[in-house]
Order: C-alpha cells, then sequence, then structure tokens
C-alpha cells in the first residue's frame, strides 16, 4: 500500500509538470517562431486561450504513459492510476472556479481534456504486455 501511495504522488507531480511545462513550451515555441512581436502581456494572453487547447493534446498521452509506467511500478496499477487522475480533476476544478473571464471558454477543454486523461489512464494500465515488474507491491 505504501509503495502504491508513493508511485501515485510520483506520477501525480510527474503529470502536473509535464501538462504545465507542456503549455509553457507552446507559448515559448509560439513567441519565439510564429510570432515573436508581442510584448508580455500579449503572451500571457494567449497563453490563457492556448493553455487549454496543449491540455487537451497532451491529456492522453500523458496519462497513458502514466498508466503503463504504473503497471510496471505496482500491481492495483489501475487504482493508482485513478487516484491521480482524481486528485487532478479536483485541482481543476478548484481552478475553474476561480476563473471569471475565461470560464465559459475554457470548461469545454477542461471537460474533453478530463476524458482523454481518463481514458489514457486506463488504455495505459490495460495495454497487453503491461506486466508488473518483479517485486511489484
Amino acid at each position: 500500500m505504501g509503495k502504491s501511495i508513493l508511485w501515485g504522488v510520483v506520477w501525480f507531480v510527474l503529470t502536473m509538470a509535464l501538462m504545465v511545462g507542456a503549455a509553457y513550451l507552446w507559448v515559448f515555441i509560439y513567441s519565439i517562431t510564429i510570432n515573436s512581436s508581442g510584448d508580455q502581456a500579449f503572451y500571457e494572453q494567449y497563453a490563457q486561450m492556448a493553455s487549454p487547447v496543449v491540455a487537451v493534446v497532451t491529456a492522453f498521452p500523458v496519462f497513458y504513459l502514466m498508466g503503463r509506467m504504473l503497471v510496471k511500478q505496482v500491481h492495483n496499477a489501475i487504482a493508482v492510476a485513478i487516484g491521480v487522475l482524481a486528485v487532478n480533476l479536483m485541482l481543476e476544478v478548484i481552478v475553474l472556479a476561480s476563473l471569471e473571464d475565461t470560464f465559459a471558454y475554457v470548461l469545454p477543454f477542461s471537460v474533453g481534456a478530463g476524458v482523454l486523461k481518463l481514458a489514457g489512464a486506463y488504455f495505459g494500465t490495460r495495454t497487453p504486455g503491461a506486466t508488473p515488474a518483479d517485486g511489484a507491491a
């Protein structure tokens, strides 16, 4: 049980870092290669509009990867993956509740990303050939 909780915490932090990092990376790429003429306020506004799209694009691959790795680390990988997803979604609800101006824009992307996260976690833990490593608890 302790090993499962530890890996759940590790994968929660990793999934959050990967998703946030992808959003920052996209805004960086956009600001360097696509539109390098904006000021800081312009890119902050762009980040608020682009980040939900990046979340949808990265949701399935990140959570699929998490599921695949969890299968190799713990026996109850689906339970740990769903736990990580539940904490992630609770945090997302808190963030959504704090939005005022962009709530209507962000909500459909958040729902879509949530569904893709669930699908990624499920299929990642259920992929044939993904067997627990020796000694996984």
